[in-house]
C-alpha cells in the first residue's frame, strides 16, 4: 500500500499503526488513512465523498517515510490534522454509515 509515494509492506503498515501519534501529524494522519484505505478494499465502501480528501492526504504525506516528525502546529501538520480529522469521521460512520470495520488505535 502506498502512503504518499512511499510503499510501504503490510508489515510496516502495523508497525505504522503501533506507532504513537507523540505529536507527530504524520503518524496521526497515516493512522486514519491506512484505516480509510482498508474500509474501502474490505467492505467495497463509497469513498466518494472523502476522494479529495484521500488524494489530499496522499500529497501531504508525500516522499516522507513515517514517522516524519510533523508539528501539529505547523501548517503542514494543521493540513494534516485537517485531513485526519476527516477521515476520522469516515471510519467511524460520521460521513457514510457503512464504515465500522476498523479504526485505528488511540
Amino acid at each position: 500500500m502506498f502512503l504518499g509515494t512511499v510503499f510501504y509492506t503490510n508489515a510496516q503498515l502495523e508497525s505504522i499503526l503501533q506507532t504513537p501519534v507523540r505529536g507527530d501529524a504524520s503518524v496521526a494522519l497515516a493512522h486514519q488513512l491506512i484505516a480509510a484505505m482498508l474500509n474501502i478494499a474490505t467492505l467495497n465502501t463509497d469513498f466518494t465523498p472523502i476522494q479529495d480528501t484521500l488524494s489530499d492526504a496522499n500529497n501531504l504525506l508525500g516522499t516522507g517515510t513515517i514517522p516524519e516528525g510533523i508539528s501539529p502546529s505547523s501548517t503542514l501538520g494543521q493540513q494534516m490534522a485537517n485531513d485526519e480529522s476527516i477521515l476520522d469521521d469516515f471510519n467511524n460512520g460520521g460521513i457514510t454509515n457503512a464504515c465500522h470495520s476498523y479504526s485505528p488505535p488511540g
